[in-house]
């Protein structure tokens, strides 16, 4: 090599991405309300006198629908029940499941069945309300009265006032409050590591709720947290915080890429 030659060294340079790349379907799932509201001319399981005197019931349903499980309170001895309960859940994953309804009688030993129907989710989200009387099948009679919603969600902060002011007028037996709104977080990236997770939380005030991140390692070492407030995703365009943040107790280079959307409940009102 010549002594006056100058040798070039490539030092590599890390580009530091400036916004989350979720994937498409982020931020497109939907929320599906179940208002159980009563049944009526369900069989007699409690009969008496080795079933000469024609008894009662205490009858309560089971739902299902993929990894969602609900179970309504218990109605004393009365064929005619009336629950008045609502069940909210977020929908991710494909619209070809059904939704499961069981109702049995509570029994001291084992409970017994009082019949079972299916409704299709695709259904639901095409029709988005539905207000009907399910048979029972596998039993002689009885039906169940409920009103099912499909509620998709909007980047529309004007609609939020309206939406928080049907939700105060709604009341249910099980002290259900109906969300508001969705809030969908998108984590990249977290200490230069990659994370790529996606999370999802009903949001009853998006006016009043904090969402709170904490970070730790496997052996539950902490690794920072970050605060952040709801309300301030209403000014932002398209309801969007997308960019890195600094995480308390950590270190001052200890960040996060995050992506925070917020998206209203188009509901009825």
């Amino acid at each position: 090599m010549d002594p006056g030659e100058v040798k070039k060294v490539s030092i590599p340079v890390e580009i530091k991405t400036l916004h989350t790349t979720p994937n498409k379907g982020f931020g497109s799932e939907g929320v599906l309300r179940i208002h159980l509201l009563e049944a009526q001319n369900l069989i007699a399981k409690d009969n008496l006198m080795g079933g000469m005197v024609k008894g009662k019931s205490d009858p309560y349903v089971k739902i299902n629908m993929g990894d969602a499980k609900f179970k309504s309170h218990v109605i004393k001895e009365n064929l005619n029940p009336i629950w008045n309960e609502m069940y909210q859940m977020v929908v991710s994953g494909p619209t070809s499941q059904e939704i499961q309804f069981e109702v049995y009688d509570k029994d001291l030993d084992s409970d017994d069945f009082l019949g079972r129907f299916s409704i299709r989710l695709i259904d639901v989200i095409r029709s988005q309300y539905t207000d009907e009387w399910y048979t029972l099948k596998e039993v002689k009679s009885g039906r169940v009265h409920l009103v099912l919603e499909w509620v998709p969600t909007l980047s529309d902060p004007v609609r939020l006032d309206k939406v928080l002011q049907l939700q105060s007028l709604q009341s249910f037996q099980n002290k259900t409050v109906p969300s508001a709104a969705l809030l969908f977080v998108f984590l990249e990236r977290a200490h230069s590591l990659p994370w790529n997770e996606t999370f999802y939380f009903l949001v009853r005030n998006p006016k009043q709720e904090m969402l709170i991140i904490k970070l730790s390692s496997s052996w539950d070492q902490a690794m920072g947290s970050l605060v952040v407030s709801v309300r301030e995703l209403l000014s932002k365009p398209e309801l969007v915080l997308d960019q890195w943040l600094n995480l308390d107790g950590a270190s001052p280079q200890s960040q996060i890429l995050l992506r925070t959307q917020l998206k209203v409940g188009d509901m009825m009102c």
